[in-house]
């Protein structure tokens, strides 16, 4: 391989639905690329401490927000080459649009996953 890339994988990390998405990184790394992660899964304190009964409108909402918010900073900081999102349906195209102005290549990679 003659370039390595630098890719920020959004993708869940722990095991489970999409494990396939570590499992990507894996390889991509493997074939010398840097690959550093962004896990669009995790849960701000408050959504972990609060049970779904007590989820308002708009609850979800602001929780994508935050997922956006953080994954556009991680880009702006590392400055990838490629953005690569698994599946990642919190991801706003506002957001992918403004990780792409800054010269990063973006793409989408869904998965057909059995369970679904």
């Amino acid at each position: 391989m003659n370039e390595s890339l630098k890719i920020l994988l959004a993708t869940p990390t722990k095991t489970g639905r999409t494990k396939v998405g570590l499992n990507l990184g894996q390889a991509l790394a493997e074939l010398g690329h840097q690959v550093s992660y962004f896990d669009y899964d995790a849960r701000t304190w408050l959504q972990r401490l609060t049970p779904k009964a007590l989820r308002g409108n708009g609850f979800s909402a602001r929780q994508d927000e935050h997922v956006n918010r953080a994954a556009l900073k991680m880009a702006q900081c590392l400055k990838p080459d490629v953005f690569l999102c698994v599946k990642g349906l919190q991801f706003s195209p506002t957001t992918i649009r403004r990780i792409g102005d800054g010269g990063t290549v973006t793409a989408g990679y869904w998965i057909d996953d059995p369970l679904d």
